[in-house]
């Protein structure tokens, strides 16, 4: 390795290639590698590090030019709002683009032995499409719907008792709202986010929420009595507000039927519940929850970097070990997996760009590991993924899959 680079930067590239480093890591070595001068020699300490990483052998079959020469090309012919990964390249040149192409690699890199092959990309496309942005829809008690992403900042409503402020990508419902009729009905309102948007929340006591696409969060206006309960479809990330004397309940909805229960009192976690993923999966990132059946009663008590799954027939899994990492990388602005299938790869994208995904012939049995940024459009997603011999076809809205 290269004594002229520093080890800032050295550790920067090693967290990238494996996968640990987050959003905030990720921009910091993109601006280091803005100042660079060196460039042959960041090329070699990228490449020495994925040679010592797991994804070597598929540096030593991946064609590197040409998949670096994918990358510049795509920049040149990008949109008028480009993502914000892609518009660096033009002030850091070829630097950039090699972490992203190695980034590239991790991600359709199969851990499936010594038989992977190398499929030139040819992903099938009239227009691209762009990743997701943030926006949702609000709807108040009365059904009042504002939509979220042509409001402007400032004060959402006037109605008495109830302030609401947005500020860019989230709204809060600051304390003033506590001032509001305490004898009068709870009002309850609603934020939604269809596929591809997100959106922030802060409710009246503080408990800040992340909303991930095609999710929601029912919640009163203002929070009365002894508990703090609110209702989520989708995904979600918590960070809640300490009060031990009014536990926050959260209460998963999901159409089958198999509804959980989450009780805290002042923590951080993650809840998965898509109606189309085939458990919900409650993740714990700090303090301490206790995940339960509405069904049956079973319940299970989490501590931090522990996951709890409650399936389809409303069964609570024994807490397993994960890495924390992996499953918020949504909120850090990453799709990032760890031997996932193709078909939970497609349901993840499907909600980002708002696409439907259809599978034309068998369906294959590899798995996928690594991260790339969710500012990635559509046809650079896909492009990493050809790599693995499946085949993508962009029809408008539509994904086509194909072996």
């Amino acid at each position: 390795m290269s004594q002229s680079i520093d080890d800032r930067t050295a550790y920067l590239v090693k967290q990238y290639i494996t996968g640990s480093c987050t959003y905030e890591e990720y921009q910091e070595l993109l601006a280091l590698l803005k100042v660079q001068t060196e460039i042959t020699q960041i090329e070699e300490l990228l490449l020495e590090e994925v040679r010592n990483s797991r994804y070597h052998e598929a540096e030593e079959q991946v064609n590197w030019q040409h998949l670096l020469q994918t990358v510049l090309q795509q920049q040149e012919v990008a949109a008028p709002s480009p993502v914000r990964t892609m518009r660096v390249f033009r002030k850091i040149g070829i630097a950039a683009a090699v972490v992203v192409c190695i980034g590239m690699i991790a991600w359709w890199w199969l851990q499936k032995g010594s038989d992977n092959q190398i499929n030139k990309p040819t992903v099938a496309m009239k227009t691209d499409i762009m990743p997701g942005k943030n926006g949702a829809i609000l709807t108040l008690s009365n059904g009042q719907k504002l939509v979220l992403d042509s409001a402007d900042n400032g004060a959402l409503t006037a109605q008495p008792g109830l302030h609401i402020i947005k500020h860019d990508s989230l709204i809060d419902y600051g304390e003033a709202a506590n001032v509001g009729n305490h004898n009068a009905a709870i009002a309850y309102n609603t934020l939604s986010t269809p596929r591809g948007r997100q959106f922030r929340l802060v409710l009246s006591d503080g408990t800040k929420v992340w909303l991930n696409a095609a999710s929601s969060i029912h919640y009163p206006a203002v929070f009365e009595g002894k508990e703090r309960v609110v209702e989520v479809t989708g995904e979600a990330y918590f960070e809640v507000a300490k009060n031990a004397a009014r536990p926050f309940i959260v209460n998963i909805k999901t159409s089958s039927g198999n509804n959980g229960r989450v009780e805290v009192l002042g923590t951080h976690f993650n809840i998965n519940a898509y109606d189309d993923e085939e458990n919900i999966k409650t993740t714990l990132l700090e303090g301490k929850v206790k995940m339960s059946s509405q069904v049956n009663g079973q319940s299970s008590i989490l501590s931090p970097g522990e996951q709890v799954s409650l399936s389809q027939s409303s069964q609570l899994s024994q807490p397993i070990a994960v890495q924390t990492d992996v499953v918020m990388a949504w909120k850090n602005g990453f799709f990032q997996f760890e031997r996932a299938d193709i078909q939970t790869v497609m349901r993840q994208i499907a909600r980002w760009y708002d696409v439907d995904i259809q599978y034309n012939g068998p369906v294959t049995n590899d798995r996928f590991g690594g991260s790339i940024p969710r500012d990635a459009t559509l046809s650079q997603v896909l492009h990493a993924l050809e790599q693995s011999l499946v085949h993508f076809t962009i029809q408008g809205k539509k994904v086509i899959v194909t072996p």
